[in-house]
């Protein structure tokens, strides 16, 4: 049956998982594809890299903290999954950061 809420602990952190492992594809599809627009304003390129590097560098974080607490925990294929796409974050993220000038 389906739950519009999840009815138990793992999935109510999976589901709080969820926007750091999706926000990989809908960030880039958003930058990428929408011409860099949202109502009202008009978004510079520049910005954008900004908020691009600032969400990759938050999710990366929070990806390998999490794909670390469920290697220790022995779900391994969690674990797999959430590193994995920690590394498909920071090789999508290291170009950008010449971007980021000091």
């Amino acid at each position: 049956m389906f739950h519009l809420f999840p009815t138990d602990r793992a999935g109510w952190l999976r589901a709080a998982l969820f926007p750091f492992q999706a926000f990989r594809v809908t960030a880039y599809f958003f930058f990428f594809y929408s011409g860099a627009r949202w109502p009202g304003r008009y978004w510079d390129k520049t910005d954008l890299k900004l908020l691009l590097i600032a969400g990759d560098v938050t999710c990366l974080v929070v990806l390998v903290l999490v794909g670390l607490v469920q290697l220790s925990t022995w779900h391994r294929r969690c674990a797999c999954i959430n590193s994995a796409l920690a590394g498909f974050t920071a090789l999508l993220c290291w170009p950008m950061l010449n971007f980021v000038q000091t």
